[in-house]
């Protein structure tokens, strides 16, 4: 026969429940966080990267550093280094959900995606992606900056496919003055998609 007292809750039972309970809550996302995944930018970019260098294409690239410049013109790109900065801006980083919000905005010829932070401990400024009404991406804009005890980094970059990228930064030692630079691509004979 069994003992009665091993049907009924004790508090050792009682702690082990309570403690599953409470994993599992706290797994769970906050209501107000969506769980829809933002632009996958990465994705996007190395998609272009290898559009790019599938067709070699002219460049007018100009480099600035410090004021100091120069412009040329090439046919050989390494688009994977080329566009490093703006794939590297990963919006679904399982560190960053919910640390931003997403505004979707329609327009006439598509829609326009934003991203902005509500944590500012997340780099992320903010990140623009504007779809055309088909869905290809007609730019994609971004901002971020960081700061350590040693050095702020900010950069800002755009990126118009088969037209234009844009890349400006300012890398800043505490102290020193700050490095500026800048690089820019124009794509010839290409007109925007």
């Amino acid at each position: 026969m069994r003992k009665v007292s091993s049907l009924i809750f004790s508090p050792r039972k009682a702690g082990w429940l309570y403690g599953c309970l409470a994993f599992f809550w706290g797994c769970s996302a906050p209501e107000n966080v969506a769980l829809e995944r933002a632009f996958d930018l990465p994705a996007f970019f190395q998609a272009e990267q290898k559009r790019l260098e599938s067709t070699p294409v002219q460049v007018l690239k100009t480099v600035e550093v410090n004021s100091r410049s120069a412009a040329y013109t090439t046919d050989s790109i390494r688009w994977t280094e080329e566009l490093a900065l703006p794939a590297s801006l990963d919006l679904n980083k399982p560190a960053w959900i919910g640390k931003y919000r997403q505004e979707r905005i329609s327009t006439q010829n598509g829609t326009i995606v934003r991203y902005l932070p509500i944590d500012e401990s997340i780099p992320l400024r903010f990140a623009e992606i504007r779809l055309l009404a088909d869905g290809r991406v007609h730019s994609a804009e971004g901002y971020r900056t960081e700061s350590s005890l040693i050095t702020e980094t900010s950069v800002h970059w755009w990126y118009y496919p088969d037209s234009l990228y844009r890349i400006m930064g300012t890398e800043r030692l505490r102290g020193l003055q700050p490095n500026r630079y800048s690089v820019e691509g124009r794509l010839a004979g290409k007109g925007s998609r």
